[in-house]
């Protein structure tokens, strides 16, 4: 018999959460910036100087040896855990299919000073 392919299956929603932590676990040491691309770099919090929130700019991180930028929208909820040192990891995702009240991650920046121009 002929062999049908059955369509393709549009992507309708995110695959991963744009953040996660866990709380039934110790707070993390690390926070891992993960790219929609598989690139991911974790990053010590015991190496964070600095953390700053703009409601249109995102947030930026400042470690010893790094930046880093967080871009998207509704990240004034990431900005509280990350200040109280609880996010696991960090999702860039460059699908937005989710309502405009949810929290979406459409780019994390990472530099070392030295690349700073």
């Amino acid at each position: 018999g002929d062999s049908v392919e059955s369509p393709v299956a549009l992507r309708t929603s995110r695959i991963v959460e744009p953040y996660g932590i866990t709380p039934d676990e110790p707070d993390p040491a690390m926070v891992d910036f993960r790219g929609h691309n598989h690139v991911a770099v974790a990053l010590p919090y015991t190496h964070l100087k600095s953390i700053a929130y703009h409601p249109i700019d995102g947030i930026t991180m400042e470690f010893q040896e790094h930046k880093v930028v967080i871009r998207g929208r509704n990240l004034r909820e990431l900005y509280d855990l990350l200040v109280k040192q609880r996010v696991r990891y960090i999702q860039e995702d460059d699908f937005d299919n989710e309502p405009e009240t949810a929290t979406f991650v459409d780019a994390i920046i990472v530099v070392r000073p030295q690349e700073v121009v």
